[in-house]
């Protein structure tokens, strides 16, 4: 999958994780946690901004565990750069450190507050 289908699959779905090296959405083991200095927050999804917010943290998007997050919440279209981590204590660990209220159960499809 390409970055237009991942936009496209986001606007269907309220939203995903991108992986840049493997074009993998979603991962189905870890956890997603996203980290605090990449996040913004949009009205809308359009192609060129999530463009212009990629070329911004390519260096960080291209590591093999690192995600485009785009999320629907409150009508707000939220962007970050996530990780996925193995650990669920790791997870929390990271979550806590970058002011997350939650982070995302990938094998259960479900969030843990924080």
């Amino acid at each position: 999958m390409n970055i237009l289908q991942f936009i496209d699959f986001a606007r269907q779905n309220g939203g995903g994780s991108f992986n840049f090296i493997t074009g993998e959405i979603n991962p189905t083991t870890g956890y997603m946690v996203a980290l605090a200095d990449f996040q913004q927050v949009s009205t809308g999804i359009d192609d060129e901004i999530v463009k212009m917010y990629t070329r911004d943290h390519a260096e960080f998007l291209v590591q093999d565990n690192m995600y485009l997050g785009l999320w629907l919440a409150n009508g707000l279209w939220y962007y970050d750069v996530s990780m996925n981590v193995e650990s669920l204590g790791k997870a929390v660990q990271i979550g806590l450190e970058n002011n997350q209220l939650a982070i995302w159960d990938c094998a259960n499809n479900r969030e843990i507050k924080l």
